[in-house]
C-alpha cells in the first residue's frame, strides 16, 4: 500500500462546518456533549491552547468548505472562545463514503480502559476531573447488603460481595474500607 502523506493547514473557522449531515451518505455527527463536559473542554483548550496543534481537527472538502469529520465539541467549543483559526489535516476528496463513515466512528471510539487503581495511586486525582476525566462514584446507598457477618471464635468476619455495577471499583473500594479501618487494631484486610 502507498504510504499517505497528509495533508495539514491552519484554517479559518468561518469555512470550517459541524457534520450535521450534509454530505449525501455520511450521517450526522453521532455525538453530544453535556454542558458541563463542554466547560471542561473549553477550559482545557484556553489552558492548553497548544494542544489543538497536536490532536488536529480532521476535516473533509465540501462545496468549498470543510466538514469535521473528527473534532465537531473541539470546533464548537473554539467557537465558543472566539478562535479565528484551527489546526485541521485535510482527509482526501476522493475517500469513499463508507471510509469517511468509518473516520467519524473510530475518531470516537474508546478501545482502551482506564485502570482506576493506577491512575488513583499514580496521578493527582483533584486535576483529573478538570482535565475532563469523570471519576467513578459510589455512595453508601450502593453498598448496602453486600456485608455479610460471620461470628467465629470470639472473631468477626465480615465479607464484602461487590455487586457486578461495581467491580470496576473494587480496588477503590478495598482501599477506601482500608482507610476506614486503619485507626483499629488487629483487623486483618484481605
Amino acid at each position: 500500500m502507498e504510504k499517505e502523506i497528509l495533508k495539514r493547514m491552519v484554517l479559518p473557522v468561518s469555512l470550517l462546518d459541524e457534520n450535521t449531515g450534509q454530505i449525501d451518505g455520511l450521517p450526522a455527527n453521532p455525538r453530544e456533549i453535556l454542558k458541563e463536559k463542554f466547560d471542561l473542554l473549553k477550559d482545557s483548550i484556553r489552558d492548553y491552547p497548544e494542544l489543538m496543534n497536536y490532536k488536529n481537527l480532521k476535516v473533509y472538502p465540501y462545496n468549498g468548505r470543510y466538514v469535521v469529520l473528527d473534532g465537531n465539541m473541539r470546533l464548537r467549543s473554539l467557537r465558543s472562545s472566539g478562535c479565528k483559526e484551527a489546526a485541521c489535516v485535510i482527509v482526501p476528496e476522493d475517500t469513499d463514503i463508507e471510509r469517511l463513515k468509518a473516520y467519524v466512528i473510530l475518531s470516537n471510539v474508546s478501545f482502551g480502559r482506564w485502570d482506576w487503581d493506577k491512575l488513583t495511586k499514580d496521578w493527582d486525582t483533584d486535576k483529573l476531573p478538570q482535565w475532563g476525566l469523570t471519576l467513578p462514584t459510589y455512595d453508601e446507598s450502593m453498598l448496602d447488603d453486600v456485608f455479610n457477618e460471620e461470628i467465629k471464635d470470639n472473631t468477626v468476619k465480615v465479607t464484602v460481595t461487590i455487586p457486578d455495577s461495581l467491580q470496576d471499583m473494587k480496588d477503590i473500594i478495598k482501599d477506601d474500607i482500608k482507610i476506614l479501618l486503619k485507626d483499629y487494631t488487629g483487623i486483618k484486610i484481605q
